[in-house]
């Protein structure tokens, strides 16, 4: 998918939302994994050396843990061979969403439909329901540590979806959409959400549609390096290490266990 200039006037984002049918996408992350080693001798070869096997939005969950008061978190550790898989727990993957819920993924949706192409010469549409059957997925592999000289630095391997991509160069770019109200009130929170997001994935241009009543008003771009202090990214960075880091080092030869962040503020096994 191609990111295109907005050109139009406003835009009605809950346009054909009873129309949308959400469809059930299945997650090719873990079937990529198995075409990169046949056996479990071969996985730590295969990821590059990696230690830690998972998907973005559980690393940026646990990140955002210190500035998210009424987080929660639940996720399954389990070692397969010298590499250690995380996955969220059901609870967060399967559920039914409430309506307003649904309405206001359906204008995240809408607003990518809005302004994505799926050719270079292709014109975008809005006389359509948008729908969620095609999604664009990035592959990651990274290094956390507590500075350069880290004795025991993380190599993370890791998915996330891809928004959108600049025509010119395919540099991927990241499409949020937020209440302008809302945002005022929460500048702070969300700005910081945003920023893991795309900063797990190296996205450094983030398109922001903020709307009046369901209205696209106006579509900021935002630079990633700008949306929070360098001091509550270190913060949440440490975060992640000292919960990664546990898992590998208290849970080396156990095959399952369980990891749990509750309101308490503490982290439990």
């Amino acid at each position: 998918m191609y990111f295109v200039h907005i050109t139009k006037g406003s835009y009605l984002l809950d346009n054909l939302f009873t129309l949308f049918k959400p469809e059930e996408r299945q997650n090719t992350f873990w079937d990529y994994i198995t075409t990169l080693a046949s056996t479990r001798s071969q996985l730590k070869e295969g990821l590059n050396g990696s230690d830690i096997v998972c998907c973005r939005g559980l690393l940026k969950r646990v990140a955002h843990a210190p500035y998210n008061l009424n987080a929660s978190w639940k996720f399954s550790v389990r070692r397969v061979g010298d590499v250690i898989f995380l996955c969220e727990s059901e609870r967060y993957l399967n559920h039914t969403l409430p309506l307003e819920k649904q309405r206001e993924i359906y204008r995240g949706f809408s607003f990518a439909e809005y302004v994505t192409v799926t050719g270079k010469d292709v014109t975008s549409t809005t006389d359509k329901s948008a729908t969620n059957f095609e999604e664009f997925v990035g592959v990651m592999q990274s290094t956390l540590a507590l500075g350069p000289k880290s004795k025991k630095p993380l190599k993370l391997f890791y998915n996330g979806e891809v928004d959108a991509l600049y025509k010119e160069t395919n540099v991927p770019v990241e499409l949020k959409v937020t209440n302008l109200t809302n945002y005022n009130r929460n500048k702070d929170k969300i700005n910081l959400e945003w920023f893991l997001h795309s900063y797990l994935m190296g996205i450094t241009d983030l398109y922001v549609c903020y709307d009046v009543d369901e209205v696209v008003k106006k579509v900021d771009c935002l630079f990633v390096e700008d949306l929070c202090k360098a001091s509550e990214v270190y913060v949440c960075m440490n975060v992640l290490h000292k919960v990664l880091s546990e898992v590998c080092r208290e849970y080396p030869a156990i095959p399952c266990v369980l990891k749990q962040f509750g309101l308490s503020r503490k982290c439990t096994f």
